[in-house]
């Protein structure tokens, strides 16, 4: 069965009127919000298609258990079970017959940024990421392809911040590996803070709570390629208690 992946759909949310871009994003000329979600409600897709702005878990794997996914005060907490990984992700992919085919946000070049927080333990492995909308499609048993993969943010040792730039070629990343950073002796990510990259055509900057961290090139590939947005509560090493990620809200400019 073909694999359906719809193209970019535009939503209008009311947050859209009130959050205002921030500085890096209107140096850069991503001025306008394009994706917004301050979490009030959780629109996630039941069954994998329709038109929602969220869907549960990566394709290879298919959904997990949509307890592990709440909504409070205007938070979603992302929270692992049995299974290692709880993610939602703004694409949806199915081959189920006569089911609607999902849609999907995607984006190419712009400021992503997320207002988060999370106990940084030894086994919490958080994620605020861009994948090629090419990627889904690749079959993993093969071991060949080619796609660009941005992470926003990856949670590891609580005094740093990780953000990292793939150029992926038959599943090695082939340039730019981990960019870690050190963050403020004051830093405390069990408090909220906002996680953001500016993705140009040249390079990628990443922002913690505003402040540049540094930068990589931008690899041709991710200059070729729509990418869409996946938050995730993950464990490390199959750690022995559940991990959480809680998120107030997501915006991107472009």
């Amino acid at each position: 069965m073909r694999i359906l992946l719809g193209l970019a759909v535009s939503f209008a949310f009311c947050a859209a009127a009130l959050a205002d871009p921030p500085q890096q994003a209107i140096d850069a000329g991503y001025k306008n919000l394009v994706f917004s979600d301050d979490f009030n409600t959780l629109d996630m897709s039941p069954d994998g298609g329709g038109t929602h702005r969220w869907y549960n878990g990566l394709w290879q794997r298919g959904p997990v258990n949509p307890a592990r996914f709440s909504v409070q005060d205007g938070v979603v907490r992302l929270t692992t079970d049995v299974d290692p990984r709880a993610i939602i992700m703004t694409t949806a992919i199915t081959t189920m017959p006569r089911k609607q085919p999902g849609t999907a946000t995607t984006f190419r070049y712009g400021y992503f940024e997320a207002r988060m927080r999370y106990n940084p333990g030894p086994f919490a492995w958080p994620a605020f990421w861009l994948l090629s909308a090419d990627r889904p499609a690749i079959n993993d048993k093969a071991g060949r392809g080619h796609w660009c993969e941005i992470d926003i943010f990856e949670g590891g040792r609580p005094t740093h911040y990780q953000g990292t730039v793939h150029d992926w070629r038959d599943f090695k990343s082939i340039s730019n590996a981990n960019q870690h950073f050190l963050l403020p002796p004051t830093a405390d990510l069990r408090q909220w803070n906002t996680y953001g990259a500016l993705w140009t055509p040249s390079k990628i900057t990443w922002f913690f709570n505003g402040i540049a961290l540094g930068s990589a090139p931008t690899p041709r590939i991710c200059q070729q390629q729509q990418l869409f947005l996946i938050l995730g509560a993950q464990k490390r090493k199959f750690g022995p208690q559940p991990e959480s990620l809680d998120v107030d809200w997501v915006h991107a400019y472009r």
